[in-house]
């Protein structure tokens, strides 16, 4: 596997000995694997040259792997990592056909915890998983989603106004976060962040939920970091996979860290 590795990080030709420095092994071990390689159709030598390169098949191989894989299992690996440095709940949802879906989530044991239904949308102005996602929509997208009537009041917190929800959303660009505070549900806390594509669009959003008394200011800074870290994770392993978005071609806009 590190042959592989050494391959297709030179991007192009490369040498035996130049592989065998680089995985530390003898160029005889080192041919022996690439003779292997060659004959399952992963790695063709040229023949003028001498030097290897990785082959189609692989690129196959690999394109198949990514097409196959769903956004949950890519990212669930790094909720459960989540979920055990803050403990509390995480969730997850994507960006389908003009709304913000829960397609999954890491629970605790504590009694009382954050609870969401999968396949339920998210409010795009009163949820931070529906504000982390709707920062990074463009605005026609956005306006669409959103509707012609006036914003639902869920609670006394909640954003009503589109003035409002324009001004909160530049926020969380800015912060790389977004942020409910009973905005949703009275007693609760939420901190979400965006995931992105290998193209750059909006996909999603991670969030970490919390009873508002469980969750000091400490650990709400605790959390926003975490969030922030983890949907970075996401988005980089995304990328690593070319994974890209099926709700059309518009650019989403990446918030760094």
């Amino acid at each position: 596997m590190r042959v592989l590795e050494v391959l297709a990080e030179c991007g192009g030709s490369t040498s035996l000995k130049e592989i065998a420095s680089r995985v530390d092994l003898v160029k005889s071990s080192v041919y022996r694997i690439l003779y292997s390689l060659k004959e399952l159709g992963y790695v063709e030598q040229m023949d003028t040259t001498g030097v290897y390169n990785l082959t189609w098949k692989m690129h196959t191989l690999l394109r198949k792997g990514a097409t196959q894989m769903t956004l949950l299992d890519l990212a669930m690996p790094h909720m459960v990592k989540l979920r055990d440095e803050v403990g509390e709940t995480v969730w997850l949802a994507e960006w389908r056909k003009g709304a913000g879906v829960v397609v999954g989530g890491v629970d605790v044991p504590h009694r009382l915890r954050f609870s969401i239904d999968i396949g339920s949308t998210v409010g795009l102005h009163s949820t931070a998983l529906g504000k982390a996602i709707a920062a990074h929509l463009p605005p026609e997208t956005l306006n669409d989603a959103l509707g012609t009537g006036k914003l639902m009041r869920i609670t006394p917190r909640t954003i009503t106004t589109r003035d409002e929800l324009r001004v909160e959303l530049d926020r969380v660009r800015q912060r790389g976060f977004a942020i409910n505070k009973g905005e949703s549900v009275e007693g609760l806390i939420a901190v979400a962040s965006a995931i992105f594509d290998s193209k750059g669009r909006i996909l999603a959003s991670v969030t970490v939920g919390s009873p508002i008394f469980r969750c000091s200011a400490a650990k709400q800074r605790t959390i926003i970091a975490a969030t922030k870290r983890t949907a970075a994770a996401i988005t980089n392993d995304l990328a690593n996979v070319q994974f890209e978005s099926a709700e059309g071609s518009w650019a989403g806009t990446a918030v760094a860290g």
